[in-house]
């Protein structure tokens, strides 16, 4: 029985103990070459380039040569934008800079710098892929706008309309005779 306590103990523990890492690390090995991406974890200023670095280590015997890219999603600048040449020789490590812009209107959010790693290793073509994920904690974030004023849509006295192909809707709740709510 004693066993049985411990064990819901240290299952509570484990199940109400916050994640220390929610993501995997930007880091990944493929054959003898490990890739690292090297950057900030957040982001508080959006428009305003910073650096990241990615970090090309051969654990291998033999020299390793390919290309390497930074790419981003929505809209962010990445410099240098095309794949940059890189040789390496045994054991050696080597860094590629580059610089990542967001985009002025990131949201408060986690977005992926995707890190592509093409090399001839092992007598065949490979490609390590990490993803360093970084959050924007902008203190004025975006607001969306309303494309559409609220309005009555004008409809044809002829004519029928399809609700759900308007742009803006309302919901309109009465339950039982109480005031009714709009949604």
């Amino acid at each position: 029985m004693l066993w049985l306590a411990l064990a819901v103990a240290a299952l509570l523990m484990v199940s109400l103990m916050p994640s220390a890492h929610a993501f995997d690390p930007p880091v990944e090995t493929v054959g003898p070459l490990t890739v690292r991406i090297e950057g900030p974890n957040e982001v508080a200023q959006v428009g305003q380039p910073f650096p990241v670095k990615v970090w090309l280590e051969n654990r291998g015997e033999k020299a390793l040569q390919g290309t390497a890219r930074l790419q981003g999603i929505d809209g962010w600048r990445i410099e240098p934008d095309q794949p940059v040449a890189f040789a390496l020789a045994a054991q050696e490590t080597k860094g590629l800079d580059f610089r990542v812009t967001p985009h002025p209107g990131a949201y408060n959010a986690h977005y992926p710098l995707h890190a592509f790693v093409e090399f001839d290793g092992e007598g065949q073509r490979q490609r390590a892929h990490p993803i360093l994920i970084l959050q924007v904690r902008r203190p004025d974030p975006p607001r969306p706008s309303i494309p559409v004023p609220w309005e009555p849509f004008p409809v044809a006295s002829d004519r029928s309309l399809a609700l759900w192909r308007l742009p803006m809707r309302r919901v309109v709740l009465r339950v039982f005779g109480r005031e009714a709510q709009v949604m």
